[in-house]
């Protein structure tokens, strides 16, 4: 994964190097702001991958603590057992709006295609600006989805324990990083797919 990691995190930055020679020696009409997409998409997941035993491993272990106290008991203990059961019921709400989020996004890209195309393939004239507004806003809700998307997730990553059952522990961290490598690329691609069609 190391491995990976470092070859994505290497043309993240090679890309700079094409972005010099084509604008500089080749007369590109191009600006840093249309690289920048496709460099954070090699870089962010490349990082992850670089360093996937920090963010997988070391950080659950340092934030999640499991209260050991057993039901009954008073004072202290009833404090540590009350807090790991508001604890417990924070992760399960903080998975839902992950979730629910992360489906906001993607409807929010879905409208914007929708609208853009129908915009663009009817010629409405001044109704065109109207829509245009309208898919502003869905850009909108899709960059506050992802921030709670990023939010949500760390939240996740500090309170995940993999379960080691059935000796698949090691198959499920791999493929929870594999997944999450993938919908990084997914969540910057759509968006830079979303910012194409509602701004230019």
């Amino acid at each position: 994964m190391r491995t990976i990691g470092t070859l994505l995190v290497g043309a993240g930055v090679s890309l700079w190097i094409i972005y010099a020679i084509g604008r500089y020696f080749l007369g590109w009409d191009v600006t840093d702001r249309d690289f920048l997409p496709y460099h954070l998409a090699t870089i962010l997941p490349g990082m992850v991958l670089r360093y996937h035993r920090f963010f997988f491993e070391d950080l659950p272990k340092r934030f999640f603590r499991e209260s050991i106290a057993a039901p009954g008991v008073t004072g202290l203990d009833r404090i540590t057992e009350d807090r790991h059961v508001f604890v417990a019921a924070a992760v399960i709400v903080n998975n839902f709006l992950h979730d629910l989020f992360t489906a906001l996004w993607a409807s929010s890209i879905l409208v914007i295609y929708l609208l853009s195309t129908k915009s663009r393939s009817t010629g409405w004239g001044p109704a065109s600006s109207a829509l245009y507004d309208i898919m502003k806003t869905f850009f909108w809700i899709g960059i506050f989805s992802i921030t709670v998307i990023l939010a949500t997730g760390g939240f996740r990553l500090g309170y995940y324990r993999a379960r080691d059952i059935g000796g698949d522990r090691e198959i499920k961290r791999n493929l929870l990083i594999v997944k999450h490598v993938f919908f990084t690329f997914v969540f910057i691609g759509g968006t830079y797919f979303a910012y194409l069609r509602t701004f230019k």
